[in-house]
């Protein structure tokens, strides 16, 4: 027959923790707590500081420019009527140089910046030949057009300006005078 031992006093397993148990675990709590919000802090304030300056290739339009795998070429800016009014739009092409797939997309990765400083995102119409999304195969090339709505025709200096979503520092921007 098993031996059981006897309970000693105070040993009463069954039994609610002692306050300073519960004390012992809500300061725990707290702490982990405040330890992963000073990390999520410490995340925000030093993170970007540690993320690589962005690169920017320069050039004019119907220059080729290159931005990781991708070569690129944006037309000089041309004037057209849409639905919705004038518009200015570019005609790019895509040259993946590299093995692997590269994302593109004309509607997050474009923007005009206008000779009054204002940045303008692309427009859903203007043309008919619109650069399509998605992931261009490497050594493969796509060409299309991506538009700006135009409010006023403003003449001057235009930028035509390429910076992919996602974490590439890289960018690119094409100079363009319209007018």
């Amino acid at each position: 027959m098993p031996v059981i031992p006897a309970q000693r006093q105070g040993d009463d397993t069954s039994a609610s923790p002692t306050p300073r148990t519960r004390r012992n675990r809500v300061g725990s709590v707290v702490l982990s707590v405040v330890a992963a919000a000073g990390l999520v802090v410490a995340v925000l304030l030093i993170g970007p500081a540690l993320s690589p300056a962005p690169v920017t290739t320069n050039g004019n339009a119907g220059d080729t420019l290159t931005v990781g795998q991708l070569r690129m070429t944006a037309s000089p800016l041309t004037a057209r009527e849409s639905m919705f009014g004038p518009t200015l739009c570019s005609t790019v092409t895509y040259r993946n140089v590299g093995s692997s797939p590269e994302s593109i997309d004309a509607m997050y990765d474009w923007k005009l910046r206008n000779p009054s400083a204002r940045t303008v995102s692309t427009g859903l119409l203007g043309t008919d030949t619109s650069l399509a999304a998605g992931q261009l195969a490497g050594g493969r090339t796509t060409t299309g057009e991506v538009c700006f709505d135009r409010t006023a025709a403003e003449s001057g200096r235009y930028l035509l300006q390429f910076a992919p979503m996602g974490f590439s520092a890289e960018r690119a921007v094409w100079t363009d005078q319209v007018g």
